[in-house]
């Protein structure tokens, strides 16, 4: 690698972080007591921390802090995505979802604005299962989601969302690890619009990498994308993909 190569994590105890530190043979810059000394001829893979080190800002930063504040922010993903048709609709106004309601859509509360792995999500299917929060989603029935992780505007893998073997009774509206659901690449099938909304939706925030969460309603051959990930779970062979990425960036 041409610059001297080490990474930030926003949890110190990342396992995709560790993962990927070793693939690469590089340290990671520990939050407490750290004895590293930022330059300019070295480089620090930011993995999720929308604030790191004065030493680390210092080098050349992948993933820059600002641009990650924008997309793990849902309420600012979502107005950066404006306009765009490539999101699921969206208000910060209670009555607005009201209305989405008596028109029969189920409507996602979103309690957290900085959250992940489902936390913070209340699903309304009436008026009063509605709750106070600063976003409101309409919810989009969807027969897939994948994960599309790209990596200098290029898609280097994708995964699907799958039901676990041996959960009888799996979530599909809310398709995260606590309701029976991890991420699988064996045989699937990609469809065209589910690729295009995750470049459509990775390149307005001017990243260096990141992993797209895209749903995908086959009646519509419709693809909308939900949120980037900075810092998502890597194992097996997506820590592999993203190492050789950055072997081959760096």
């Amino acid at each position: 690698m041409g610059k001297i190569c080490y990474i930030y994590s926003r949890n110190e105890k990342s396992g995709a972080a560790r993962q990927l530190g070793r693939h690469l043979l590089i340290k990671r810059i520990r939050h407490q007591d750290s004895k590293f000394r930022g330059s300019p001829d070295k480089c620090v893979i930011n993995w999720g921390a929308n604030e790191i080190p004065y030493q680390a800002s210092l080098c050349k930063v992948l993933n820059h802090p600002a641009k990650i504040a924008w997309v793990t922010n849902k309420l600012d993903f979502f107005k950066k995505c404006e306009g765009k048709k490539i999101t699921p609709a969206f208000t910060v106004d209670i009555l607005k979802a009201e209305k989405w309601i008596d028109k029969g859509y189920d409507v996602v509360c979103r309690t957290l604005l900085n959250a992940s792995r489902g936390r913070g999500i209340v699903l309304a299917k009436t008026r009063k299962g509605l709750t106070q929060a600063p976003l409101y989603t309409r919810y989009v029935p969807k027969k897939d989601e994948y994960r599309v992780h790209i990596f200098g505007g290029k898609i280097i893998d994708i995964q699907k969302k799958m039901m676990q073997s041996g959960v009888g009774d799996a979530n599909f509206q809310i398709r995260n690890h606590d309701n029976g659901f991890i991420y699988g690449r064996n045989d699937i099938k990609v469809p065209k619009p589910v690729k295009r909304v995750a470049l459509s939706a990775y390149n307005l925030f001017d990243l260096n990498f990141g992993a797209v969460d895209v749903i995908y309603t086959e009646n519509r051959d419709q693809a909308l994308a939900l949120e980037i990930n900075t810092a998502p779970g890597l194992e097996g062979q997506t820590v592999v993909l993203y190492a050789d990425a950055f072997r081959e960036y760096l």
